[in-house]
């Protein structure tokens, strides 16, 4: 009985090892629609939005802006995410999902998709920035009486 306990979960173990591995062509079919969707240059300018965003919003950093993007293109640029970033993908979608897309990304429609990406999320999360500078004082006196209240509390 001992033997077959083990050799169940010796079984459901590879099984479970075998069910986290993708297979090349479903990795190949996620850099094919990283080619296709562009996001070397998609990346790129979400990068630089994304800087420019956090120089507006404190000016302060201005003078660091160029330290800043160094860090940024060695730690969240194409090259240095792509690996995660397929494996992102090819958890989400099944292959031929991605093919699918690839297909999308290949139209008039999903090519426009893919330049105005960056700049919908820069608009979508100025937005975001602004509403939350209009309601500041009360994000602070959230935190302020959450403080208050700790401290009675001890």
């Amino acid at each position: 009985m001992k033997k077959i306990v083990i050799a169940a979960i010796a079984l459901l173990f590879t099984g479970l090892v075998a069910h986290a591995q993708v297979t090349p062509s479903h990795m190949k079919a996620a850099e094919d629609l990283f080619a296709v969707m562009h996001m070397d240059k998609v990346m790129a300018e979400s990068l630089d939005n994304m800087l420019a965003m956090q120089i507006k919003a404190n000016p302060s950093l201005a003078q660091f802006s160029d330290v800043m993007k160094e860090f940024l293109g060695k730690y969240m640029s194409w090259s240095s995410l792509k690996g995660d970033l397929a494996k992102v993908y090819t958890d989400a979608f099944s292959e031929q999902e991605l093919r699918d897309l690839t297909t999308f990304y290949k139209t008039e429609l999903g090519q426009k998709t893919a330049a105005l990406t960056p700049v919908l999320m820069t608009k979508g999360a100025a937005i975001g920035q602004q509403r939350v500078q209009e309601h500041i004082s009360e994000l602070q006196q959230l935190i302020m009486a959450k403080m208050g209240s700790e401290k009675k509390s001890k």
